[in-house]
């Protein structure tokens, strides 16, 4: 048990030690990352914006139904592109982690770009890993119709696929790492994941366990100031220009707030990884 405690708390000593020595820089890089991931919703909210001027344009024409059909695979594609591309900034982030400990920098950009193929291929396992039991809760319901027999469908699909789903989330915590650092491809990641978690169940039990707990407490902490700036927000109704700055303010700290988190995950993440498995290397 002693053994499985150190093995749960070392990467976040390892981590603090990390940040000790370069918490600037590395916080800087996370923000960098962090406002590309935000800014990549902006095309999002402009192509739906547009696609709805569209769709109410022709609104009345024979045309509406081409129209929707166009208007859906565009969405698609668009939020296809965006969640790739997240998903490579999330390797990024583990890069940024490993790069620093050897010295060196990289490119966010040039990084986002490598990762986007692999990552692309890997959305898309990982979108039919989930996809096909949630459309399969669907096809159930829809089979039975609005009746009771539909709802209790539904119901006992929600409370089998909800377990599954975060088992999901478990075994394949590591498969971006694996893809990032290791340049697996996306199925193997999945496996090699599902391989070392298997081999240390109890104590990458133990390290999530350990980083929902600390994840709380900082959002805990944020939360505090947060609730104070949008509440003196609220109350400065009248006098908008305050109102604006308190509510920049509040946005600008749900923003730290997401650095800070992942300034302490992404490498206590990585030094967990490692120490289990991960690179090679043994596990201590």
């Amino acid at each position: 048990m002693g053994e499985t405690i150190e093995s749960v708390v070392a990467p976040f000593k390892e981590t603090y030690a990390l940040l000790q020595k370069g918490y600037r820089e590395i916080g800087i890089e996370f923000a960098k990352v962090y406002a590309i991931s935000f800014a990549l919703w902006i095309p999002v909210v402009l192509v739906m914006g547009a696609l709805m001027l569209v769709s109410a344009f022709f609104a009345d024409s024979y045309l509406k139904g081409i129209i929707s059909i166009i208007a859906i695979v565009l969405m698609v594609l668009v939020m296809f592109i965006v969640v790739v591309l997240g998903t490579a900034l999330s390797g990024v982030f583990y890069s940024i982690v490993h790069e620093k400990l050897a010295g060196k920098r990289i490119s966010i950009i040039g990084k986002t770009k490598e990762l986007a193929a692999p990552m692309a291929r890997y959305v898309v396992v990982m979108a039919l890993l989930y996809g096909v039991p949630l459309l399969a809760l669907l096809g159930l319901v829809l089979l039975a119709g609005g009746s009771m027999a539909g709802g209790i469908l539904m119901l006992i699909g929600i409370v089998a696929i909800l377990p599954l789903m975060l088992l999901f989330s478990f075994i394949f915590q590591f498969s971006i790492l694996e893809i990032t650092l290791n340049r697996k491809g996306a199925v193997e990641s999945l496996k090699r994941s599902l391989a070392l978690v298997k081999k240390n169940l109890l104590v990458t039990f133990g390290f999530d366990v350990a980083v929902i707990m600390v994840v709380f407490g900082i959002s805990a902490a944020f939360s505090v100031v947060t609730n104070i700036v949008s509440f003196f927000a609220v109350g400065a109704v009248f006098f908008l220009p305050l109102m604006i700055l308190l509510i920049i303010a509040a946005v600008l700290l749900i923003f730290a707030q997401s650095v800070v988190t992942m300034m302490v995950m992404a490498p206590a993440q990585y030094y967990f990884w490692k120490s289990i498995g991960g690179m090679g290397a043994k596990r201590v």
